[in-house]
């Protein structure tokens, strides 16, 4: 009969499993690959035309770029296309020589519009070429790794060495780069070829940095991990920088620099600088803002003097956009992402005469518009598929007085809403492979009518009816079309006729709405090279200009009785929102600002697409990481061994340590993501060795002697399973895993007896002394919001991991017994159900990053076992004022409380290779206890509290550098010297 654990833990897989996202992996997707001369391009079906265009496009810039660094891969670079989910981004894995492309164009706030499959194929491809020139060893050597591990002193008897106090793992990498060179190069790609070219947008944000000083300094412009703008930054500052290199002292200079940092011995730039430019970082550095301040100051000294901006509205936040009336004038919604580091956008929604915000919803990612009647919002959110874990954009409504919100399209792929005047249709843009369409809907999302039918990379932004229903006023990119490297404003009729441009021009023209009589637009330009807003007038044709900024202004919106302008300024510490009262403006036809765009006309054939065949699988070399581990006081020596196949679908990976006396722990890891689930395969081999552990007074033939033994202890474990992956595995913030799998474990001991007087070996003996299968279940979820310091101190959120093990154990009794002439071990069954659940809750504390970590961790073992399969409740795991060993049980509790709070929010300084961002400070106390069902004096329990610091930072400009240490008293241990335990780890994350 099953137990009630078992039909518990049955009862929940099934539960799970039926919520499955089906699937992380997307085994529906059906692979082909393009040849060319020196790429292959792997893309899935549907994506033919934007495969074909990126193999023109990595073909047509091979030569320049590997001509500027002199430098050409040995084989064939890998692109991959990709467009089963609304997302644009692009990654280049420089040792893989393999580049990830999104088809989705980027539309981002904190960057200008450009062709996105030429720039990012050509960054990427930038960041191959330039970065292998940087390979300190072979490509086929990533990094070395140097470890550590500590163990406790105590012990139990049957236990070999304590449990791990000291960890450390630490890198000495094969590429070290700062993030401002690595990603300047990548925009600046070669002289000429203008792929990625200074915009107005990046100008904006290094004019208006410099000249309110809050520029990144030199070492701050190394690393990333910083929030979206100070990203932002680094490549804005790294682009800038770079030009400025290139001008000073020729392109060929950025080649000198990356070679020079190929060179073993060099741990930061500066040396590489020295020597090439003869500058250290910091004069550099200096040299570059002093240039820009006298450039931003000289060119500005005008619109200082005269600016035209209006009255702030919102605080906090550097992303305030979308600014919106409400049909009856009283209120703003607008999109922020206040009290957030990232791009994490809120609806709020605003009263101009209180000026107080009021949070609608999260998750925003587009435009959004009010219902005619002032009920409702329409907005669109990325929404993760049931079937097959895509993140799609769709439509949603939000009623303001039921507080509701509802769906009302499913995998459309759809953003940007406006509803119409009478409020029975919805306009909006529709996604894929790379290209935008206009459609028309009815207002519950039925009745889908496409009004456009591009094929030609076009990218439309923000529609909207006209006040009279019958056409629909829009932004618009043909930067593929052989139409330069600008938004257009347009207008089209509801019936699909009429398209005409509005404002067409040789400048960047955007984000239009209608006057409130539909006979003019207002809209924003960089025709004076700083965006400001302008109005049309449709019937005279005549252009005013309305604001005078030093930053930008963007996302205008005019208020129903046309006297107010609410839109979107820029300046150094991000976007807010203003409320400008209308005038009449000036006109303005003069150029009163330097134009700072650099053009680019390079055409491709848009149905010119090269012949593909099915893909095939492909593996990427064997890449080796060379191990130096000094473990419990042994050095050993060893290597990692991985390789992935090109689509990620396939990976394997070996470790292992071995020492002078043949100690060893070898590991292989297999997994296969084909398939809906995970499928995966472990093995794991640990041999160690003992001498002159024991010494036994012994019998032979009436003869007493002294006996040394020689002990080898061989444990090996095998699992196999399948995991089920609802998430992004790689996410550091959000997890939600299901686990199963079988386990088989083994553990031997080999035993050789040496007579004490001679050394002579007097015998041999070996046994296993236990076996065991476990059918394992597990599942973890993590939800942790993200933040700059959401790693070494979370606020919000928690984490969760539920397992369940039915285990199968034998285990030697220490007696043997005689089978078929052999002597072989007795064995006592442990047979048994565990169940273990481990929650920690993270709250946020109303005051600066303060935050409280409360932590339950429980275990149950259904009946008596061998206390050789006990949970320990001690160490770093449990209770850190006591040993691992100290407090052990079949049934346990813990619970525990931490207080962690910010010493040095922004330490933000460089020493040597390790750059410091942060340092934080806990205090926690912990209680315990473990007993024994029906046997209450085996009940053992104790409380601790301790201390904390946290140092978070990066080694090498991208390694992640974690430090911790910490102090914890038991106070309840017996012997008040052995009251304190101390921890320290220094790894890539925290434990």
């Amino acid at each position: 009969m099953l137990r009630k654990t078992t039909i518990f833990a049955t009862s929940l897989v099934f539960l799970l499993l039926s919520t499955v996202s089906w699937a992380y992996n997307h085994p529906e997707l059906e692979w082909r690959t393009i040849e060319t001369p020196h790429f292959s391009v792997r893309f899935h079906r549907g994506e033919e035309r934007t495969a074909g265009m990126a193999a023109q496009i990595a073909e047509e810039v091979y030569d320049p770029i590997t001509s500027l660094y002199d430098y050409q891969p040995k084989g064939k670079i890998q692109i991959l296309i990709k467009d089963y989910e609304d997302f644009s981004n692009g990654a280049a894995y420089y040792y893989d020589d393999k580049i990830e492309v999104w088809a989705t164009n980027l539309d981002f706030e904190l960057r200008g519009t450009h062709t996105w499959l030429n720039n990012v194929v050509t960054h990427e491809f930038t960041h191959i070429i330039s970065l292998g020139t940087t390979f300190k060893f072979t490509r086929r050597v990533p990094s070395f790794y140097f470890q550590y591990i500590g163990h406790e002193k105590e012990k139990r008897p049957d236990v070999l060495s304590g449990y791990p106090n000291v960890l450390i793992s630490y890198p000495f990498p094969g590429s070290v780069i700062p993030m401002w060179f690595a990603e300047g190069t990548a925009q600046f790609q070669a002289p000429g070829l203008g792929y990625e070219s200074w915009d107005t947008h990046r100008d904006m944000i290094l004019r208006m940095a410099t000249l309110e000083d809050n520029l990144l300094t030199f070492s701050e412009m190394g690393v990333f991990g910083q929030n979206t703008l100070k990203a932002e930054m680094t490549y804005n500052q790294g682009f800038s920088l770079v030009r400025y290199i290139s001008e000073q002292y020729g392109s060929e200079t950025l080649e000198k620099l990356m070679r020079a940092m190929g060179k073993p011995w060099r741990i930061n730039i500066n040396s590489a600088l020295k020597k090439t430019i003869h500058l250290s970082g910091e004069g550099l550095y200096r040299k570059w803002r002093d240039h820009l301040q006298q450039h931003y100051l000289a060119e500005t000294k005008g619109i200082r003097d005269s600016l035209v901006q209006g009255e702030k509205l919102t605080q906090g936040g550097f992303l305030n956009l979308y600014p919106t009336w409400s049909p009856d004038g009283q209120k703003l919604a607008y999109l922020s992402n206040k009290g957030k580091d990232y791009y994490q956008l809120t609806l709020y929604t605003m009263d101009i005469s209180k000026k107080e915000p009021e949070a609608i919803t999260g998750g925003i990612s587009s435009s959004f518009s009010w219902s005619p009647n002032g009920n409702s919002l329409a907005y669109s959110k990325r929404k993760k598929y049931k079937r097959y874990g895509c993140h799609l954009w769709d439509l949603y409504t939000y009623d303001l007085k039921s507080k509701k919100e509802k769906r009302i399209t499913h995998r459309l792929r759809a953003k940007d809403p406006s509803w119409s005047p009478d409020g029975q249709s919805l306009c909006f843009i529709v996604n894929k492979d790379g290209t935008n369409n206009l459609a028309i809907a009815n207002s519950d999302g039925s009745g889908i009518r496409y009004l456009t039918h591009n094929k030609d990379f076009t990218q439309l932004y923000r529609p909207q009816f006209s006040p009279q229903g019958d056409k629909i006023l829009f932004g618009l990119f043909r930067g593929q079309s052989n139409q330069g490297e600008n938004r257009n404003v347009a207008i089209i009729s509801t019936d699909g006729t009429g398209f005409k441009y509005l404002v067409r021009s040789s400048f960047d023209d955007r984000d239009p709405c209608w006057t409130p009589d539909g006979k003019g637009i207002i809209f924003s330009s960089d025709r004076t090279g700083i965006f400001n807003l302008y109005s049309l007038s449709l019937d005279e044709g005549s252009l005013s200009r309305l604001t005078n900024l030093l930053g930008g202004g963007f996302l205008p919106s005019l208020s129903p009785d046309g006297k107010s302008i609410a839109y979107s300024s820029y300046d150094s510490q991000g976007y807010s929102i203003y409320l400008l009262p209308r005038k009449a403006g000036k006109k303005v036809e003069s150029r009163e600002f330097a134009q700072i765009k650099e053009e680019n006309h390079h055409q491709f054939s848009l149905n010119n697409s090269p012949p593909s065949h099915p893909y095939r699988l492909t593996f990427s070399q064997m890449f080796i990481y060379p191990r130096l581990a000094l473990d419990d006081k042994k050095l050993k020596a060893g290597f990692y061994l991985a390789s992935n196949e090109i689509l990620d679908k396939q990976s394997l990976f070996f470790g292992g340590l071995m020492s002078r006396d043949f100690d060893y722990d070898l590991y292989g890891i297999y997994e296969n993501r084909q398939l809906f689930p995970t499928l995966f395969a472990e093995v794991y081999a640990l041999r160690r060795h003992t001498q002159d552990q024991d010494q036994l007074l012994l019998k032979e033939d009436g003869y007493y002697g002294l006996f040394d033994f020689d002990l080898k202890y061989d444990l090996l474990e095998a699992d196999v399973g399948a995991r089920f992956e609802f998430c992004n595995p790689l996410s550091s913030f959000y997890q939600k895993q299901l686990t199963l799998s079988l386990i088989y474990s083994k553990y031997g001991i080999g035993l050789k007896a040496k007579v004490d007087s001679t050394g002579a070996t007097y015998g041999k003996a070996s046994w296993t002394y236990y076996r065991g299968k476990d059918l394992m279940v597990s599942y973890y979820y993590k939800n942790i919001p993200p933040a700059i310091d959401g790693e070494i101190n979370p606020r919000g959120g928690r984490e969760m991991l539920f397992r369940y093990d039915r285990m199968w154990n034998r285990l030697s009794s220490g007696e043997m017994k005689n089978k078929e002439g052999t002597w072989v071990p007795k064995y006592n069954r442990n047979y048994y159900n565990q169940l273990l659940l481990d929650w920690t809750e993270y709250r946020a504390l109303p005051w600066g990053r303060h935050s409280l970590a409360l932590r339950l961790k429980g275990g149950i073992i259904d009946r008596r076992v061998d206390d050789f399969f006990y949970f320990q409740l001690g160490s770093q795991e449990g209770l850190k004022g006591y040993t691992y060993y100290y407090i052990e049980g079949r049934d346990m509790l813990l619970g525990s409380l931490t207080y962690r709070f910010p010493i040095f929010k922004r330490i933000n300084r460089q020493i040597g290779q390790v750059f410091l961002s942060r340092l934080y400070g806990g205090l926690f106390t912990e209680y315990g206890r473990t007993w024994h069902k029906g046997d209450e004096s085996a009940l053992s329990s104790g409380k601790d509290v301790g201390a904390e610091l946290r140092l978070e930072g990066f080694s090498f400009y991208s390694y992640p550098t974690r430090m911790s240490f910490q102090a914890a008293y038991g106070m309840d241990h017996p012997e008040p010297k052995e009251r304190w335990r101390l921890y320290f780890h220094l790894l890539f994350g925290f434990i």
